[in-house]
């Protein structure tokens, strides 16, 4: 995948490049609706450079699959996700990646006194942003 996006981005002339590979797995076939290891949508890594997600996403069905690409692509441009148990706090900082001091108030698991509990695409796929998104892919 990554020769893929290296002729893509010298054929385009760009520095920067990703792609999303959508396996096509049709609930009226009965495929299963998640990958062998348990996703059904993933990032390689913070930062890229490719996102693979099934049609048929688990619980979230064929009507979602673009708020579960946005937000996957959220991961390509280093947002970091908000729901438990994928988040710890509202401070967690990492240590990697452009932006090593933000936070992550939004995060489920968060205490109180710093959370700021809204919703947003790293949350719950919904189709908004939370303060702390923006920050975290360098807007």
């Amino acid at each position: 995948m990554e020769a893929f996006n290296a002729d893509q981005a010298a054929a385009k002339g760009v520095t920067h490049f990703f792609s999303s590979f959508v396996a096509y797995n049709p609930p009226e076939q009965d495929a299963p609706s998640y990958f062998t290891g348990g996703a059904y949508a993933y990032t390689i890594d913070f930062g890229g450079p490719w996102v693979q997600l099934l049609y048929n996403n688990y619980s979230h069905g064929t009507n979602n699959l673009e708020t579960i690409l946005i937000h996957e692509t959220g991961h390509v441009f280093w947002a970091l996700d908000e729901y438990a148990p994928a988040c710890e706090d509202c401070t967690n900082y990492r240590d990697f990646g452009p932006r090593m001091d933000l936070t992550n108030r939004n995060c489920e698991d968060s205490p109180a006194a710093c959370r700021i509990d809204t919703t947003c695409i790293m949350k719950r796929n919904h189709l908004t942003l939370c303060d702390d998104t923006p920050y975290q892919i360098g807007w």
